[in-house]
């Protein structure tokens, strides 16, 4: 069946509960469904680092530079999962980097290959 947007309105109001058993059926979260691809960490790489941030700053009270550094020294992977948790892409960390610490853009951008 096609999706209420893919038909007229008149149409959609004729049969309105097929319409939205429709639009329910396709719906997901997103947060069950873990991105893949290049860039993106295997499930039990992230567990592993969520786990030792988790463990090291007392289920997440104490929040502390020494807390959470001690956990990206023994799991480094714990900095990208404090970094997702926040809510930042990495552009959004960099940047943000770049701000506190009045390092350049181009300091904090991968070197380019030269031939």
């Amino acid at each position: 069946m096609p999706f209420p947007f893919e038909v007229p309105f008149e149409a959609v109001r004729a049969d309105l509960d097929a319409h939205v058993d429709a639009v329910f059926s396709s719906l997901r979260s997103d947060f069950l469904t873990l991105p893949k691809g290049a860039g993106f960490l295997e499930y039990p790489v992230f567990e592993r680092g969520y786990q030792a941030l988790k463990q090291a700053t007392g289920g997440f009270s104490d929040l502390s530079a020494p807390a959470v550094l001690a956990a990206v020294f023994r799991v480094p992977v714990a900095l990208l999962v404090l970094r997702a948790m926040l809510g930042f892409s990495p552009p959004d960390w960099t940047w943000l980097t770049g701000q506190l610490t009045s390092v350049s853009w181009d300091a904090l951008s991968p070197p380019t290959a030269t031939r």
